[in-house]
C-alpha cells in the first residue's frame, strides 16, 4: 500500500517551485485503444508533475488503426528538435501475425521467442501495424531526436524487441513493456488502470521509484518498481527492459516557506482534477481483463 501522506508532501513541493526539467526538453506523444485512453491521460499526468514545473507537450490520440499509428509518430518531426527526448506510450490491443518473408524473428542474431511478428492497431480490425513497421517508424524520427523512450502496455509486449527488424534496431532507444513475448497484459475491473501502467504512476509519484534516494529516477529504477508492482499483483504477466538507462524524473528543491500557503491550495486543485491519485478499492470479486482478445 503506498504511503499517500508522502506522496501529497511531494507533490505539495513540486507544484509551486521550478527547477531544470530532467531532459532538455520532453515531448509526450501516445495512443490509447479499445478503451485503453485512460491509460496515456495518466501516464501524461504523472510525468506532467514528475517532470517540471511547466507540463510538457503532449500529442495523444485515440482508436487508431496501424496506418494511423505510424502517421502519428510520423508527424512528430515537424516539432521534435535533435535535443528533445521523446517518451512515446502504447496501451490497448496488440496481436500476432507469421513473420514476413524477412524471417527477421528467427534469423541469426535474432533474441526473439517465436517466429511470429506483433501487431498494433485496432481490435478487430484489419489494418495492424507490425513491431518491424513500428521500429520503421521511430527511425525515420531517430535523426531528429536526442532520446526515444517507448513504453508499451500490451499482449506479448516483449516481442516488439528481440527480432533483427524489430524495436531494438533504434539505436539508443529505451522500451519498457508490460509482458514477456508469450504473456497477456492485464487490467483489474475495479482499478482505474491497467496493472503495468499503474505501477508506472506510482512510481513517478512521489519519486517512489528513486530506490536509492539519490533524487533521480532511471529508466531502470522506474522499470524495476513497475515491474515488482506487476509481478505481486497478478501471475503470469513479467514486463520487460530493453536499452538505455536514462534519466526519467529528478527530484526538486525545497520551496521557500512564503510559498506553502499556495502550493497546498495549487495542491488541491491536483487531487481533484489530475485523476491520477487513487486509493485502493476493495480487492474482492476482482476480473483480470486481457487487452489483446
Amino acid at each position: 500500500m503506498k504511503k499517500w501522506a508522502s506522496t501529497v508532501i511531494f507533490l505539495l513541493l513540486l507544484s509551486v517551485t521550478t527547477s531544470p526539467p530532467a531532459h532538455s526538453s520532453l515531448i509526450f506523444s501516445g495512443v490509447g485503444n479499445d478503451g485503453y485512453l485512460h491509460d496515456i491521460q495518466g501516464l501524461y499526468s504523472a510525468f506532467a508533475l514528475a517532470s517540471s514545473a511547466s507540463s510538457p507537450p503532449q500529442y495523444i490520440y485515440e482508436n487508431l488503426n496501424g496506418t494511423g499509428i505510424a502517421s502519428s509518430i510520423n508527424n512528430l518531426r515537424q516539432v521534435l528538435t535533435p535535443q528533445d527526448t521523446l517518451v512515446w506510450v502504447y496501451s490497448g490491443h496488440s496481436g500476432i501475425k507469421t513473420d514476413g518473408t524477412d524471417g527477421d524473428e528467427s534469423a541469426p542474431g535474432s533474441f526473439a521467442h517465436d517466429r511470429y511478428d506483433e501487431t498494433v492497431g485496432m481490435r478487430h480490425g484489419h489494418d495492424q501495424l507490425s513491431d518491424d513497421g513500428l521500429a520503421e517508424s521511430f527511425l525515420n524520427i531517430k535523426p531528429g531526436v536526442n532520446q526515444i523512450i517507448v513504453v508499451m502496455d500490451v499482449c506479448y509486449a516483449g516481442g516488439f524487441i528481440g527480432g533483427n527488424l524489430d524495436l531494438n534496431r533504434v539505436t539508443g532507444i529505451t522500451f519498457l513493456g508490460s509482458s514477456r513475448e508469450y504473456e497477456q497484459s492485464f487490467s483489474y475491473s475495479d482499478q482505474p488502470y491497467s496493472i503495468f501502467t499503474q505501477g508506472l504512476i506510482d512510481g513517478l509519484m512521489g519519486l517512489e521509484a528513486d530506490t536509492n534516494r539519490d533524487g533521480i529516477v532511471m529508466a531502470s529504477e522506474w522499470f524495476d518498481f513497475a515491474a515488482a508492482y506487476t509481478v505481486n499483483s497478478i501471475r503470469g504477466q513479467h514486463p520487460v527492459f530493453y536499452g538505455e538507462d536514462v534519466i526519467i524524473a529528478r527530484e526538486v528543491p525545497l520551496p521557500d516557506a512564503s510559498w506553502l500557503l499556495f502550493s497546498g491550495v495549487v495542491l488541491l486543485a491536483l487531487i481533484k482534477h489530475c485523476g491520477i491519485i487513487h486509493r485502493r478499492k476493495n480487492h474482492q470479486a476482482r476480473l483480470p481483463q486481457a487487452g489483446c482478445s
